[in-house]
């Protein structure tokens, strides 16, 4: 079965918070995106072209692109 790793010094109560904290600012963009045109622009079109250079060209060595 697959379990986390823990850094040194990092307690569950603070990974926890920080699922909570993620979890929780996709929900805020996803209902930004979904009330503002410019926002949902963004998500869509924009941040995935860029995501997508940075992939393929500074992120090649430390991302699985096989």
């Amino acid at each position: 079965m697959f379990s986390f790793n823990y850094a040194e010094g990092a307690t569950t109560f603070s990974v926890w918070g920080i699922w909570f904290v993620v979890f929780g600012g996709l929900f805020l963009f996803n209902e930004l995106s979904r009330r503002l045109k410019w926002v949902g622009f963004f998500s869509f079109i924009i941040l995935p072209v860029i995501l997508s250079i940075l992939w393929a060209t500074i992120l090649r060595e430390v991302t699985y692109t096989d």
